[in-house]
């Protein structure tokens, strides 16, 4: 079924919907190929997010790299728990 969103509310609650549902999905996922599937389920929901804001995909990549780069990323396996 499809579905057409009329207003901009309609369409970010849809997708903020949708984000949740394919969270969900991969949360759920057992086999890393549908672990991996589902991540880029997950990117095309944030990225079409993304452009409703009026962002491109290079700037949201450019606001995770500033963020990497700056405060770091997970590469080392090493998470930030708390801040006091």
């Amino acid at each position: 079924m499809w579905r057409v969103n009329s207003t901009y509310e309609e369409y970010t609650v849809a997708l903020k919907t949708k984000l949740q549902e394919e969270l969900n999905e991969f949360l759920e996922a057992k086999e890393k190929n549908e672990q991996i599937e589902e991540l880029g389920d997950l990117l095309e929901v944030v990225y079409s997010f993304a452009r409703s804001q009026g962002t491109t995909v290079e700037e949201l990549e450019h606001i995770r790299k500033t963020k990497h780069d700056e405060r770091g990323g997970f590469d080392q396996k090493i998470m930030l728990v708390t801040v006091q």
